[in-house]
């Protein structure tokens, strides 16, 4: 199901900084994460999963589609064994308010899963070092295969039932 887009280009100012959020627990807010630029996309947010699926979903506080499927997303993640697969989420929520607001956010929410923050003094660059083809709207979820190929690129706001079949598709 393709649902929803909501586009806010200037607010994926490149380089995936600020925090990881605890795999299972959100015991309190995220702490920092080393800047990841957009050239290391593939070497820090892929390169750890290898060898085994990895959902990388993209959204933001302030876009309602990625709020609503917010909940799909976590109840697959806790349904998943981390052995199984991997998920991240990376936000392009701006870096003035996203140090505050997504983790508020996931906290009220009690989402979970890895949380990465975008900030990058160039948009443009950091959405080529993810995906050529992605205008920059959100929410954007990429899959890949243990092997590290990309095998579902869903655009809009998904259902469980999409996240679980794209799962399903990375796993073979």
């Amino acid at each position: 199901m393709s649902g929803r887009l909501v586009s806010r280009r200037q607010a994926l100012a490149a380089c995936l900084v600020p925090w990881v959020v605890g795999r299972r627990a959100l015991a309190e807010p995220a702490k920092p994460l080393v800047t990841l630029a957009p050239a290391d996309y593939a070497k820090k947010v892929l390169a750890p999963a290898k060898g085994k699926p990895l959902v990388v979903n993209f959204w933001a506080t302030w876009c309602e589609p990625c709020r609503e499927e917010m909940p799909a997303l976590q109840a697959l993640f806790d349904e998943t064994d981390p052995k199984d697969a991997g998920f991240v989420l990376v936000s392009v929520d701006s870096p003035k308010v996203g140090p505050k607001a997504v983790p508020k956010f996931l906290e009220k929410t009690k989402v979970t899963i890895p949380c990465f923050l975008v900030a990058s003094p160039d948009p443009q660059t950091f959405i080529d070092s993810v995906d050529e083809s992605w205008d920059g709207s959100v929410p954007f979820t990429l899959v890949y295969s243990a092997k590290g190929m990309r095998v579902a690129r869903l655009v809009g706001s998904q259902t469980k039932a999409d996240f679980a079949a794209a799962l399903a598709k990375a796993k073979g």
